[in-house]
């Protein structure tokens, strides 16, 4: 993946960064992507600097509470949005997030996680 992503549609509605380790830089106008609605972010988990994500789904397949374990430098506030039982919040080990001002935590208790 080239370290400038050049953006030429507004259609643009996925992507998808998995597995690539090359710093990537978004443009400005990324505002520009009036329909982007999915951004895969595997490999989050390794972005142990991240100070800023304001939202987070858990997927079925994709986004696990595991991939915020290490992200201790979050500061602001963060709402993660997940299924199943409420304890497995505690794999996101939001205990070690000291800059953290406001976490929200819904979990959705049906069955489905995509």
């Amino acid at each position: 993946m080239p370290q400038n992503i050049k953006l030429v549609a507004s259609t643009v509605e996925v992507s998808d960064v998995v597995g690539h380790t090359v710093p990537m830089h978004i443009p400005e106008t990324i505002g520009g992507l009036l329909h982007f609605r999915y951004l895969d972010l595997s490999g989050i988990d390794k972005l142990t600097d991240l100070q800023t994500l304001d939202q987070f789904y858990v997927r079925a397949e994709g986004n696990k509470l595991e991939h915020l374990e290490n992200l201790n430098q979050l500061q602001g506030s963060l709402t993660i949005l997940t299924w199943g039982d409420p304890k497995m919040a505690e794999k996101a080990n939001i205990a070690n997030k000291a800059h953290l001002l406001h976490l929200r935590l819904y979990v959705d208790s049906g069955d489905v996680g995509a």
